[in-house]
């Protein structure tokens, strides 16, 4: 899915910030697969780096995207189905962890 969506942002040249983080992910060595793992490099996962806002600019990318109903090379036929939601699932994640790790920093600094 992130080679996907590094296509998809070099189509819509929107976020050169997640362009980059994306291209540098898919540039370092994968995780060990669990033995249970299927599947060639097209199954491969990274560790994520990823502030909440960049997640935020790249999930605006990619929804602006499947509203103008771009596709690519994979998805084609399918359409971007998933990819609004996926990303979605992760900016909000990393949004209420911030938020956490603010609250606590909060609570560590009062008298």
């Amino acid at each position: 899915m992130l080679e996907q969506t590094l296509e998809l942002l070099e189509q819509e040249a929107q976020s050169e910030v997640a362009r980059v983080f994306l291209e540098q992910t898919l540039g370092a060595e994968p995780l060990c697969k669990p033995a249970d793992h299927r599947g060639g490099p097209l199954t491969d996962m990274f560790r994520l780096s990823l502030a909440a806002t960049d997640a935020a600019a790249i999930l605006d990318d990619v929804t602006r995207a499947s509203a103008a109903g771009r596709r690519t090379t994979a998805t084609a036929g399918r359409g971007l189905g998933g990819f609004v939601e996926a990303w979605s699932e992760l900016a909000r994640y990393l949004m209420e962890r911030a938020s956490q790790d603010s609250e606590a920093g909060d609570a560590r600094s009062v008298p």
